[in-house]
């Protein structure tokens, strides 16, 4: 099987991932909230596509749960080996595999500085897993093909457990339409995309631009574009894209924007 056939086969495998890692996690909120109760702020490790869902569980943190997120730089710990006071701080470690050497020692690190950990993998027997206070692990199945989709999106399943576990004002019930709003999307026509594929053939780059609870899916988008395209994509805020990176759109640039329906970013997308 080829890897477009691999990564396609394991597009269409996301809304059942989704629904065995709903319930999965979901009961964990507790061990969840336990942890929370001793710290205040939250630190992401991560790396590549992981590091992208981190951008997307720092802002929902911030806008529902009233903490403070930020991502970490590995490089602190495994490069220039600081010490810092982690006392107060949930260090939230994301790995697909488990087993990325660089977050797994970051994490080590944290831990070490006094932080709580938690582990969001997929992979059940790695050290991320085993090591962490909780372990937050994805059923999403093995995936082959180099581009994640269904490691990723269980991981931003697996970050909105967090949220609420971390006590988010949101509704538990609604997650569990995610799967069926998937499954309705990959259902849905596909002609206007293969007239925006047509269009693309003979581009060299693409801008993808979405802001706020948006921006992790303009820089997943961008990376896939990377990937499996070989396209040189940028992933930008509109905030950012506004100012010096615009002069790269021009009429031969391609701009992809990323909105949902309704909330606080889709007047200015």
């Amino acid at each position: 099987m080829s890897t477009t056939s691999m990564m396609l086969s394991e597009i269409a495998e996301q809304p059942e991932a989704l629904r065995r890692t709903f319930a999965e996690l979901l009961p964990l909120r507790g061990e969840i909230e336990a942890l929370g109760r001793a710290t205040k702020h939250v630190l992401f490790i991560a790396r590549g596509s992981s590091d992208n869902a981190a951008v997307y569980g720092s802002y929902l943190l911030q806008a529902h749960t009233g903490r403070l997120a930020t991502l970490g730089s590995p490089s602190i710990a495994t490069a220039y080996g600081a010490r810092i006071d982690l006392s107060d701080v949930l260090a939230v470690a994301i790995s697909q595999s488990g087993r990325t050497e660089e977050i797994v020692e970051t994490m080590r690190w944290a831990a070490d500085c006094g932080a709580r950990t938690v582990a969001v993998t997929n992979g059940a027997d790695s050290p991320l897993a085993t090591e962490a206070d909780v372990a937050l692990v994805t059923r999403a199945g093995n995936e082959l093909a180099v581009p994640a989709t269904k490691t990723y999106n269980t991981q931003l399943a697996a970050l909105a457990v967090l949220a609420l576990g971390l006590g988010a004002n949101l509704d538990a019930g609604e997650l569990e339409l995610v799967p069926a709003g998937i499954e309705e999307t990959l259902a849905a026509p596909t002609d206007s995309l293969e007239e925006i594929v047509e269009r693309m053939v003979a581009v060299q780059g693409a801008v993808i631009s979405g802001r706020g609870m948006a921006f992790s899916t303009a820089l997943e988008a961008a990376l896939k574009l990377k990937e499996a395209c070989y396209l040189h994509a940028m992933g930008l805020s509109y905030a950012d894209l506004q100012h010096g990176p615009i002069a790269v759109v021009d009429p031969r640039t391609p701009a992809l924007l990323v909105a949902a329906p309704s909330g606080p970013t889709l007047e200015g997308t």
